[in-house]
Formats: C-alpha cells, structure tokens, sequence
C-alpha cells in the first residue's frame, strides 16, 4: 500500500507546504498529519487488489486488500481496519487488545500469587503432553515476536491448562474438544504469515 494525495491542485498542494503539514522536498508526513490529510479526503492508499489498482481511504473505509477474516493486505497480516487511521482498528488496537492482554495478565499473576504457586505444574500425563506441545509450539512460531507476544500465548496456555488440571469439568470437556476437533487446511495467506515471521 502507498499513500497518495487525492486529486489536488497545485494550489492545494503549495498551501499544505506553506502550512509547514507536508514538507516539499521528500512528503515525509508524520502520521498524525497523515490522519488529519485523510479526514479532510486529501491523502488516500491505494494498492492493486485483485490485478485492479484500488483507491480506499484508510480513516473511512475498511482495507479492500483483506476479504471477509483472510487477512494479508500488509504480509503481516494486514487488518480490516487501519491500526493507525481508522477509528474501529485504532479501538480494536488501543481498547479491546489491551484489555484482553491486561486481563489474561492479571488472571494469570492471581492464580500464581494467591491461588498456588505450582498453579502451572502437572501431573496428569496427558497434560504434560499437551503443556510439551504448546510450549514447542510457542517456542518455534512465537519465539521471533516480541516479547509481549510470546506472553501473552503462554498465559493464555497456562490458563487453559489450569483450568484443566484444577476442575475436571473444564478437563473433561477440553480433552473431548481437542479429541474430535476438526483437521483444517491453512490458507496460503496463512503459511506466508508464519514462514515470513519465523
């Protein structure tokens, strides 16, 4: 994707530079202004979708690069709305991530620090396995993330495996889950995103 200005006259473009928004030699435009530019419908993206190139407003409008929930529109995922411009993938970034991660966090340092300390030890052989399988699993594919990623999985993973170990209703139920979960096929978008971020 490329930022370009929408349609601008050479009046516009000169006030922008006499404004001190865009500076005139390398349009190096900080994303603040960027953002500014694009609620005013003078900076829009475009990129080829599709073997069609498409113009989209990245504050407005969803990113036509990504279809339905098969992101890919920036290899590294891409995202239906703009983490940056768009007010639905600024709160999905700023509000909803955060709190989930703010959360699991906390759950997680509770179980440990008032629950019990060995809350994440196990016993159950079929629990070591799949523990041993996560964790190689974490280790090989999140290992390059930074470090807050590869936290947050495992947590994630604690909390499952706590929950296993400590209540045989969740025990029971996950194991039946994992047991007939269904084998999918990854997308090609899919493998590209895991090869490229190994």
């Amino acid at each position: 994707m490329k930022l370009i200005f929408n349609n601008l006259s050479p009046e516009q473009m000169k006030e922008l530079i006499t404004d001190n928004r865009i500076q005139p030699t390398n349009f190096n435009i900080p994303r603040e202004e960027q953002h500014k530019l694009m609620l005013e419908d003078k900076l829009i993206a475009e990129a080829e979708v599709d073997g069609q190139v498409v113009r989209w407003n990245p504050a407005r409008d969803p990113d036509p690069r990504v279809k339905g929930n098969e992101n890919g529109g920036n290899g590294k995922g891409g995202f239906r709305f703009s983490p940056y411009y768009h007010d639905k993938g600024k709160f999905l970034q700023d509000v909803i991530k955060k709190g989930i991660i703010k959360t699991i966090d906390l759950a997680h340092s509770q179980i440990v620090g008032k629950y019990d300390k060995d809350a994440f030890v196990f016993e159950d052989p079929r629990l070591v396995e799949l523990n041993a399988y996560f964790r190689s699993y974490l280790s090989q594919y999140f290992e390059h993330q930074a470090p807050r990623k590869i936290t947050f999985m495992s947590q994630i993973v604690d909390i499952v495996m706590f929950l296993m170990k400590e209540d045989i209703y969740y025990r029971a139920r996950f194991l039946d889950m994992f047991r007939d979960m269904p084998r999918f096929e990854i997308t090609e978008n899919e493998t590209e995103n895991i090869q490229r971020w190994r």
